[in-house]
């Protein structure tokens, strides 16, 4: 009896020693998955992340920004067509600087027009007004002269 006794105990500590094993192996292999976790989200999230800072930049005015792309996903398209947009809206700005330039050439040409239009102006109503005055003045005399004889 006392030898089943003494196997039992070893069998319980044999039993006691694997059982600790087990649990020191999957805690390793639990440890191990959630590494592999975590490695796998931060890879999917960098794309996101460096498309935010991209969107970021793009609302502070940096128009030269682009998000690289890898692979056929939604991510891929997305990075796509955020570049392709960053780009119509550089393109779209520059053709709004060359027409703004260009309004504001045609604007001070205009003014000046108008400055001369103003000088001329000045000009022929003074050459105008010489002459007429001494008409003006006999046509006063005449009629005051009529007036008088009537």
């Amino acid at each position: 009896m006392n030898l089943l006794i003494t196997l039992l105990g070893q069998q319980t500590d044999k039993n006691s020693q694997n059982l600790i094993l087990l649990q020191i192996l999957f805690a390793i292999l639990i440890i191990g998955i959630l590494v592999s976790i975590l490695y796998l989200v931060a890879r999917m999230l960098r794309p996101i992340f460096a498309l935010t800072q991209a969107t970021s930049k793009v609302k502070k005015g940096n128009l030269d920004v682009s998000v690289k792309q890898k692979g056929n996903d939604e991510l891929s398209v997305l990075n796509e067509s955020f570049n392709s947009m960053v780009g119509s809206i550089k393109d779209y700005t520059k053709k709004q600087n060359e027409l703004t330039n260009q309004l504001e050439a045609a604007n001070e040409d205009l003014r000046y027009k108008d400055q001369l239009k103003d000088e001329f102006i000045n000009v022929a109503a003074h050459e105008l007004r010489s002459p007429l005055q001494p008409i003006l003045g006999l046509s006063e005399i005449l009629r005051y002269e009529k007036k008088r004889r009537e």
